[in-house]
């Protein structure tokens, strides 16, 4: 009996050493506000780094940052926008240090007809270069080019085929460096189907004062009807080169007189006739005081500026 007794005492006492010893190895409370700082700080060290990358990738690319916020200390996440880097897609200030992509604009709006835009047009002129330089064509007369060395001369519908829906565009691009490069696209349905071009016509002390481009026949040789308001109409377009005296030209075909635009040695026209016209357009320059100073139709030579040999591609 007294035995028992002991054990039982013996029983108690343990439990109450092993409830203190529990007590004493419990774990404390997580430090959760620690954990969640420390959580904090990487992530913005994180978006720091990535936000630096992302100014140094701009810088090389030629796109300026303008403005930086990276924070990496203190108890308050700031959120996502401390980390905006911002960049500017805006040129450089000085225009020689990068290169416009974009090819110049034509010299007036009237010379990109038929629904032409200028961005339709560069996007052209780009589909027309990226042709001629993947199939070598004219590589003989006219280098590699890129849309910033050209100008648009103008854009315009190529007539509507009853053969080929859709009709097609005719765009023209100069070069106004020495080489006066001259590059001639036919557009169908979105696709590059003719390539022309070469080299303009270089002018000297016996050129006339107004001398048209022989490649601009196929403006208005192959002239083909279009049908407008129940009849058919005919569109051509004529350009060349100008003595730096002639500051207007106008040009006559079909029956119909355009003034046409004159820019940088080099003149445009665009228009509509009643029906073509085995001759080719006349042509008038004035000088500045509005003086008629060359009429093609008196002048001495032949009666045609038609150039037999054209280079180009009819793919």
């Amino acid at each position: 009996m007294i035995e028992q007794e002991q054990d039982s005492a013996l029983e108690a006492r343990l439990r109450e050493l092993l409830a203190d010893d529990a007590g004493e190895v419990r774990p404390g409370q997580a430090p959760v506000a620690d954990i969640v700082r420390r959580g904090q700080h990487e992530r913005r060290r994180h978006l720091a780094a990535t936000a630096v990358a992302l100014v140094v990738l701009c810088g090389l690319a030629g796109i300026p940052a303008v403005a930086l916020t990276v924070t990496v200390d203190g108890d308050k996440d700031p959120g996502p926008a401390r980390y905006l880097a911002m960049a500017s897609a805006t040129p450089s200030a000085d225009p020689g240090e990068r290169q416009s992509p974009l090819p110049g604009r034509p010299s007036s709006p009237d010379l990109l007809a038929d629904g032409a835009t200028y961005e339709q047009a560069a996007s052209w002129l780009d589909d027309c270069l990226r042709h001629k330089n993947e199939y070598g064509i004219l590589s003989e007369v006219l280098p590699r080019l890129q849309p910033s060395q050209l100008r648009i001369l103008m854009a315009h519908g190529a007539t509507r085929e009853d053969k080929v829906p859709g009709g097609a565009y005719w765009i023209t691009a100069v070069g106004d460096d020495a080489s006066q490069a001259v590059l001639m696209c036919r557009i169908q349905e979105g696709r590059v189907t003719e390539v022309l071009g070469g080299q303009g016509p270089q002018r000297g002390p016996g050129s006339p004062l107004v001398q048209r481009d022989p490649k601009a026949l196929n403006l208005w040789q192959r002239t083909l009807p279009q049908v407008r308001t129940g009849k058919p109409v005919y569109r051509w377009a004529d350009f060349g080169t100008v003595d730096p005296k002639v500051t207007k030209v106008e040009v006559r075909y079909g029956g119909h007189t355009v003034q046409a635009a004159v820019e940088r040695g080099r003149y445009a026209a665009v228009g509509m006739s009643d029906g073509p016209e085995t001759a080719p357009p006349q042509l008038r320059g004035y000088d500045a005081r509005g003086a008629l100073v060359y009429d093609s139709a008196s002048a001495p030579g032949p009666t045609s500026d038609i150039d037999p040999s054209i280079p180009g591609d009819g793919s």
